[in-house]
């Protein structure tokens, strides 16, 4: 990342959350705000058959947040990771 890109980011105490939407266990197309969790299941009420994977959304979050190893999918933006 430019340099002055992250000491603005910084200045303006801009800060990347811990979300759905950057989480290896949803699978996000472009631009999507709703995808399945694929560590999550439920069983629905009206169906019967196999639990299904958690509906989820981009803004969302839960315990099991992981990113992918070593922030590969945030790119430069890793260093401005909340910190739970």
């Amino acid at each position: 990342m430019d340099a002055n890109k992250l000491t603005v980011l910084k200045e303006i105490g801009y800060t990347v959350h811990r979300t759905c939407g950057s989480c290896i266990h949803a699978k996000f197309s472009r631009g999507a705000q709703w995808s399945t969790c694929e560590i999550y299941t439920y069983q629905h009420q009206k169906h019967t058959g196999e639990a299904r994977q958690l509906s989820i959304h981009v803004s969302g979050e839960c315990q099991s947040w992981e990113n992918e190893s070593f922030g590969d999918s945030l790119e430069g933006f890793y260093e401005l990771l909340e910190v739970t």
